[in-house]
């Protein structure tokens, strides 16, 4: 074989998982005859997707004889996971006799040009908050591993009254006049 293409290293498009990718076909020389048909499992030109691929070239000569070559194309995905329908910051109340408050939201969505494979978050929704600001973070990480956060704050308030516990016993006091 002559003119055997180099590995290739791509990054997949903008929003797809994939890309199209070209190359020059080697050519074969053969010890007897005319140079050999040369062929290709894949077509160059054609979208290949994220991850590594093996493309194979095959000779043969008018004998028969036949003889292989390859070269490897990887695609990289380098575009982070999105998160979208994250909620705001907000503040909450106690929940009754709690020091504390129980927070839900509506969950956000994550979107990849790949795949997500998972959108976790630190705090779950329906959690008792402490009193304070919590920040509350979802992850959302992709099937390459790359991953983005994105974060609201949960505020929760006190505002039930003190109450008495056990009130004093009723004191009658006498008062002497003209003292």
């Amino acid at each position: 074989f002559l003119n055997i293409p180099d590995n290739i290293l791509a990054s997949a498009d903008l929003g797809s998982c994939s890309t199209a990718v070209g190359w020059v076909s080697p050519s074969a020389s053969d010890n007897c005859g005319p140079p050999p048909l040369v062929s290709a499992d894949h077509l160059s030109g054609a979208q290949f997707p994220v991850g590594t691929t093996e493309v194979t070239f095959s000779a043969q000569d008018l004998s028969g004889n036949m003889a292989t070559t390859s070269f490897l194309i990887t695609i990289t995905d380098d575009e982070d996971p999105t998160i979208s329908d994250m909620p705001s910051s907000f503040t909450i109340t106690n929940d009754a006799d709690v020091c504390g408050g129980t927070a839900t939201w509506l969950e956000p969505n994550s979107a990849d040009n790949c795949a997500v494979d998972s959108l976790e978050v630190d705090v779950p929704n329906g959690s008792l908050f402490s009193m304070g600001d919590t920040l509350v973070t979802y992850t959302s990480t992709d099937s390459s591993g790359r991953s983005t956060t994105a974060s609201f704050t949960v505020t929760v308030l006190d505002d039930q009254n003190p109450e008495f516990l056990t009130a004093p016993a009723d004191l009658v006091l006498n008062s002497d006049l003209g003292s």
